[in-house]
């Protein structure tokens, strides 16, 4: 299987870049590397530098193979930055799914995975936090990936294209690489 892994040169989806690699799947990343680094691009990916706000940029990864799923980590993950600057921070997060969406469709990619996060829930009204909870964002952080999220079910719901797709919402997530 081809696969784009967008942010693929961060700490999570370098991890993901890896483990598809180790299964035999063909890897290209495409990361901006404002957050990432170079050396943390996997043996044997294809890295194209590029921002997933870019239609040029996506259309440069998508030119590498015919895409078969697209693995959707790319955006800006800071929620204290996120208040310092919420409209950067929805084009990052909004607009950049959005773009990958639009080339994912042009492309005819199957499969959509989109890298969520808890902090839709803002302050949850109990322990443990489940999918059936309140959305409630409390950050701007949290309000983008709800956006972005959404977005991704309505494409997959009511779109011609209709790709498979999950939306994956983390929590504390720490490792190597971090």
């Amino acid at each position: 299987m081809n696969v784009l892994v967008t942010g693929g040169a961060g700490f999570i989806a370098s991890h993901i870049a890896e483990a598809l690699i180790a299964r035999g799947d063909r890897v290209v990343v495409l990361d901006d590397l404002s957050n990432g680094l170079r050396e943390n691009v996997p043996e044997g990916a294809t890295l194209v530098v590029g921002d997933v706000r870019k239609a040029d940029d996506i259309e440069a990864a998508f030119a590498i193979a015919p895409i078969d799923a697209v693995c959707h980590l790319a955006g800006q993950a800071s929620t204290f930055r996120s208040f310092d600057s919420p409209a950067w921070d929805m084009e990052v997060n909004g607009m950049g799914t959005a773009r990958m969406l639009e080339g994912a469709r042009k492309h005819g990619v199957g499969t959509f995975l989109f890298a969520s996060s808890m902090t839709i829930y803002g302050v949850p009204p109990g322990l443990p936090v489940t999918e059936d909870m309140p959305w409630d964002p409390i950050a701007y952080y949290g309000v983008t990936k709800l956006a972005a999220e959404r977005a991704v079910f309505v494409t997959a719901t009511q779109s011609e294209w209709a790709p498979r797709a999950v939306c994956y919402r983390m929590f504390n997530v720490y490792g190597e690489r971090q």
